[in-house]
Parts: structure tokens; sequence; C-alpha cells
């Protein structure tokens, strides 16, 4: 799909996107009439095949889509990525879940990720939550924290272990009485993206749920991860590029001292910096993207892409909170909500410690084996 048509695709939405942003910011909610738009152009399913009447994204364009939005709201990227990241759980057995895929693409059902614990963020191996057998049914017991869509999910792909044995096991897990949403976190940023505490309470799963054992499981979640991470960089660069409009808009109609602050050379090289930035991290995202669309390992690249975009914006909040001063420091400013959001671009889908440790990873390998240290 073009640019062109990722525009097109966009502009249906951007409108209400920008309306309605604020308040869902202001209320830490994602207002129904947005979620009627998101379903009605079905941005809701951006990566299910037109078959099972989804949008059908390649990866590539659907990172383009994701800057876009996640240029103006940060936390509904947020929102929108963990579903689509539950709708590619699903499709790793397309016939097995296209039923659940179909209700994604209707709007019917939003899906939730359910991976973090109170002891168990980016290391999965200390997870607690766990599936057991009793009277030949399967039984989910645990607790997850930092659910994101948890205030709005249908259905949850949660990451267990199974209690005999401690193998990993990922589940789909419906939403009934026994899934009970804690807290909605009242959060600094990323606020309407419904990140909430969910309890698993003795919740019975049917086999046809059980979506992936032991290595297969820990693979497809990592692939998930993977995936988040692509598309957090992707709604990093968007807010840098929101933040570099500010700054110029800002610094062209300025004056300082009897001239514009955009003739100061020094603000000029802080921003063309941060633009620079800004590319190549963008470069990075894409090339992951790529790797994704032709079925290849996107681990390495993936880490850059998050590492460098999510540094950048958090680099361009902080020049951008400066340079407007006390203009920008107050709620509902130009620059104040992605200040707050920016942070988490950060901190989500693995830290920035957690990306250099991959990234450094990879290049102890190719040292080991002769190869080219920096992607040919």
């Amino acid at each position: 799909m073009t640019n062109t048509s990722i525009i097109e695709i966009f502009k249906k939405v951007e409108n209400d996107i920008i309306k309605l942003s604020e308040e869902m910011d202001t209320k830490n909610k994602i207002p129904k009439e947005l979620f009627e738009t998101l379903k009605k152009e079905k941005i809701l399913a951006m990566l299910i095949p037109k078959n099972l009447k989804g949008l059908g994204l390649n990866y590539f364009s659907a990172v383009h889509l994701m800057r876009l939005i996640g240029g103006i709201s940060p936390a509904l990227g947020l929102s929108l990525m963990v579903n689509t990241q539950v709708s590619e759980i699903l499709k790793s057995n397309i016939g097995k879940y296209s039923d659940i895929l179909t209700k994604f693409s209707d709007g019917e059902t939003i899906g939730g990720l359910a991976i973090t614990e109170v002891e168990a963020g980016s290391d999965v191996d200390k997870i607690s939550t766990i599936i057991t057998k009793r009277d030949g049914k399967l039984v989910l017991s645990g607790e997850k924290s930092f659910v994101t869509n948890g205030a709005y999910a249908d259905i949850f792909a949660v990451l267990a272990k199974k209690a005999d044995d401690k193998e990993f096991i990922l589940a789909l897990v419906e939403k009934t009485d026994r899934v009970i949403i804690e807290s909605v976190y009242d959060l600094v940023g990323m606020r309407g993206a419904g990140v909430a505490k969910v309890l698993f309470n003795n919740v019975e799963i049917e086999e046809r749920f059980i979506v992936a054992e032991g290595k297969e499981a820990l693979k497809l979640t990592l692939n998930t991860i993977n995936l988040g991470r692509i598309f957090t960089a992707a709604i990093s660069v968007g807010v840098v590029e929101h933040l570099l409009k500010t700054m110029l808009e800002w610094t062209s109609n300025r004056e300082v001292f009897g001239k514009p602050l955009i003739k100061n050379e020094y603000i000029q090289q802080r921003i063309a910096e941060l633009a620079a930035k800004a590319e190549t991290a963008w470069l990075a995202t894409l090339n992951a993207a790529r790797l994704l669309d032709d079925e290849k390992d996107p681990r390495y690249i993936t880490s850059v892409a998050k590492l460098e975009a999510g540094r950048v914006a958090m680099e361009a909040s902080i020049y951008g909170m400066h340079l407007l001063a006390s203009h920008g420091y107050y709620r509902g400013s130009s620059i104040e909500k992605y200040y707050r959001d920016a942070k988490a671009l950060e901190i989500m889908e693995g830290t920035s410690e957690i990306q250099r440790a991959t990234i450094f990873r990879t290049l102890i390998k190719r040292f080991k084996k002769g190869e080219d240290l920096i992607t040919f």
C-alpha cells in the first residue's frame, strides 16, 4: 500500500482524534465516539486480512499509520498497538481463530495483552500466573499489572506457566465475571490507554484457547513484543514530528531582544540535531518493518529503532518544554501532553537498558562469527 493510501486512511480519522484526544487525556478514557470512528474505518483491524473484513495492511504500511496517529495521541497509538498485538497472536493460527479475528474487524472485540506482573517485567521467567488442570478443566489464576486496554478488553492474551512443570503457556482469556479489573491506573502520561491491574480469579479456559506452549509460547510472545517495539518507535517518531512543528512555530513567532528566536543559531542547531536523530530512528523503524514483511528476524534492528526513537522523543519533549518555558508548562499547552507521554515511550516494550542488552548480544555473536557488526 502506498503512502498516499495510508494518508487517505488517516484523513478519515484525523479530525476525530484531534477533537477527542484532549477529552481522552483529561478523563483517562477513550471516548465512545472515537471508538466508533476507529471501528468504522477498520483501524482496530489494521493487520487483519481483508478476507476476514480487516484493513489488510502489511507491517511497512502499518508503521506509517501508527506514526501519524501517535503524532496526535501517543496514548491512542499505545491502545491500538496492543489491540493489534493480540490480533497478531490470533493470526498465528488464523484458521483456528478466524471467528475472533472477524469480531476484531467488526469492532466487537478489543484485545488486551497481559504479560507484566509486579515481580515480572522484562524478566518473564519470574511470571507467577499459573494454569492448572482441575477435574479435566484448565483454570487460570494470577494477577497482571499494567495491562494496556485492560479497561476495554473483551479478550486477553495471557502469558502464564503450567502449574506442574512451569513451562510457559500463552492463552486467550475471554472477559467474564472471574476476570476482575482491580483498578485503572491514573497514569502521568498515556492517559486513556486503559492501562489496568487485572486479576484472573480461577478462570476456566477452553482447550482451543491455548495458543502455544513451551518454547513456542515464549517465541510467539517475544515476536509480539518485537512488533510492539516497532510500533513504539513509529509512535515516538510521530511525537518528535509534532514537537518539531511546535518548536518551529513558536520560535518563528516569538521575538527576544528584537529578533525572532528562530534566528538564534544555537536553537537552529538543536532543532536540526533532533530532526536528524528522528530521521535515523525512522529509517531503522522502516527497516525493521521490512524485515517482518520479509519474514526475517527483526530483533536487532527493532531494538535499535526502539532505543533511538524513544530517546529522541524524550529529548525533543524536554527541549521543546525548555523553549516554550512557562508557556508550555501548564495543562493543555501545545506541548505538555507530549512531555508526559514521551517518558513512557522510553519505558514500554522494554526499557532502553533492555534494548542495549539485545543489541550487544547480537554484536558479540556477529563478532565471534567474523560478520559485519553494522547491518549490511
